[in-house]
C-alpha cells in the first residue's frame, strides 16, 4: 500500500494531488499559486520594497518586481548579497543609492 501526495507549483496555479494506490482514491485540488498571490500583495503595497528568499514561479512576481522598480527601490536580501533596483529596472548588484 502507497499513498502519494503529489505539488506541482507553477506561475499561475498549484495544484495538489493525493494518491492511495491500494483503493484507487485520488483527490486533487487547483488553487492560485503562491506566487501569484504574492505577486498580487507586492503590486498593492506602497514605497519601497525589501525582498527576501528565492523567487518561485518567476513570471508573475517578476514582472510586479520590475514594475515596482521603476517607481520606487526595490531590494533583494538573499544568502549572498543585497541587490538594490535603480529606477529603471534593473539591478544594481551591491552598488547602494
Amino acid at each position: 500500500m502507497s499513498r502519494f501526495l503529489m505539488v506541482d507549483i507553477g506561475a499561475g496555479t498549484m495544484d495538489v494531488l493525493w494518491y492511495d494506490t491500494q483503493t484507487d482514491l485520488h483527490y486533487k485540488a487547483v488553487v492560485k499559486s503562491p506566487v501569484r498571490y504574492l505577486a498580487e500583495k507586492a503590486a498593492d503595497l506602497p514605497g519601497n520594497l525589501v525582498i527576501t528568499g528565492s523567487e518561485m514561479g518567476g513570471g508573475p512576481i517578476t514582472q510586479i518586481l520590475k514594475q515596482r522598480a521603476k517607481e520606487a527601490e526595490v531590494v533583494r536580501i538573499g544568502r549572498r548579497d543585497a541587490s538594490p533596483q535603480s529606477g529603471n529596472g534593473s539591478f544594481l548588484g551591491n552598488r547602494h543609492r
